[in-house]
């Protein structure tokens, strides 16, 4: 392997590293805000595709989340019961279902939003604009890159 080829190697294990850490942080005091309310993670991230994408089939938000339909289920089931997401039948095929945020689950992913939000305005302000820019920009390259879903 060539020395440039390693220094990539080397700024990719830095990269996931750092990433890793970030994730946690923001993780772990996120999911003390979901507690609060007894959802999951899991949960609130199909409320978040729910809340970005409209009334939506089972099938489409477990491809969305990378899980089975079966779990789609689960969760549905239990947000159901909270009052968050409502089920209905197709109008044009009974057998399937759609589910679609009430104003209960849009409430709780904005709340959400906007404490992940307030976890980076410092970290953002501490960078400084150009920088702040430059990461945004950088992100939003790699997501196109690899093919993130939703908007």
């Amino acid at each position: 392997m060539d020395m440039k080829n390693e220094g990539v190697r080397k700024d990719a294990r830095k990269m996931q590293d750092s990433l890793e850490k970030i994730h946690r942080g923001l993780f772990s005091q996120v999911l003390g805000e979901l507690n609060k309310d007894k959802v999951s993670l899991a949960q609130y991230n199909l409320l978040s595709v729910l809340a970005d994408e409209g009334v939506c089939k089972m099938s489409r938000v477990a491809g969305c989340l990378y899980v089975t339909t079966s779990a789609v289920t689960a969760m549905t089931d239990r947000l159901a019961r909270k009052k968050m997401l409502r089920r209905r039948r197709s109008r044009r095929d009974r057998r399937i279902v759609e589910i679609a945020i009430t104003a209960k689950g849009r409430e709780m992913v904005v709340k959400i939003r906007r404490y992940v939000e307030n976890f980076y305005i410092p970290i953002l302000k501490s960078l400084g604009r150009k920088n702040c820019r430059e990461l945004v920009e950088l992100q939003e390259k790699m997501c196109r890159f690899i093919g993130c879903p939703g908007k």
